[in-house]
């Protein structure tokens, strides 16, 4: 299985000895394949918040070659894990602008199946909000099964015992979630579908156009999965009334 870690940190810090322990702890449990995307190597600039790939596609996208290279990087993973340390209350500037960058699929999601892992470290706070942040990005790029690991250093190295044995506890964890099928979804995963499913038909372009090729607009959910009745019933209301006020396509 091919892993791909982000390792939103631009230092080999806390952040990064914590991902080793986890990959150290993967390895152990199977085989595995990891590739890393370190924020210090990035070749991203800013996102300008131009609209251009909701308007026209990514391929639109000033930097269109280096998001289409990490683009590719998540797509083509077994796993996926984002990583950031706690950098003023939020996650690290590098992180929230490699996010930004690929904003687009969080309209025109692909990274379906595929598991993820959270994991963000602090020397004293904020680790939960921010853990909960980027396991919410994962899941509107389309991964919906997610490990979360927060870890709160005070002062304290990770190869502190009782903090290795934390991340080891939670490698083991996503080693098990990594041969599970994708869960069926929520209630609340329905109705952000629906959501998603009116907004896209308003004014974005490329995202009617991929959503229309991919039948969305005709399904219940991104890919065909056993739905509870009940639940299917509450994702399918919430459209009708969301078309019925707001001034989509059709």
């Amino acid at each position: 299985m091919k892993i791909v870690i982000v390792n939103g940190s631009i230092k080999k810090g806390a952040t990064y000895e914590t991902l080793k322990v986890i990959e150290n702890t993967l390895t152990n449990q199977g085989d595995y394949d990891f590739e890393y995307i370190h924020m210090k190597d990035l070749e991203l600039g800013f996102c300008k918040s131009c609209f251009r790939c909701f308007l026209e596609g990514e391929d639109a996208c000033y930097q269109s070659n280096q998001v289409k290279v990490y683009a590719d990087m998540l797509r083509q993973a077994d796993g996926i894990i984002f990583s950031s340390p706690v950098y003023a209350m939020n996650v690290s500037g590098a992180m929230k602008n490699f996010i930004d960058s690929l904003t687009f699929l969080f309209h025109r999601p692909e990274l379906f199946h595929k598991k993820g892992m959270a994991v963000v470290t602090t020397m004293g706070s904020h680790s939960k909000d921010n853990v909960n942040y980027l396991k919410k990005v994962l899941s509107a790029f389309g991964v919906k099964d997610t490990i979360k690991l927060d870890i709160t250093l005070f002062g304290r190295p990770v190869s502190h015992e009782k903090i290795t044995t934390k991340i080891e506890k939670s490698a083991r964890k996503y080693h098990h979630l990594l041969h599970q099928k994708t869960k069926s979804p929520t209630i609340k995963d329905l109705i952000w579908f629906s959501m998603w499913k009116a907004n896209t038909q308003i004014e974005h372009k490329a995202d009617y156009k991929y959503w229309t090729e991919k039948g969305w607009y005709k399904a219940d959910y991104y890919y065909p999965v056993k739905i509870n009745p009940i639940k299917k019933l509450i994702g399918r209301v919430t459209y009708k009334f969301l078309i019925s006020v707001m001034p989509v396509k059709s």
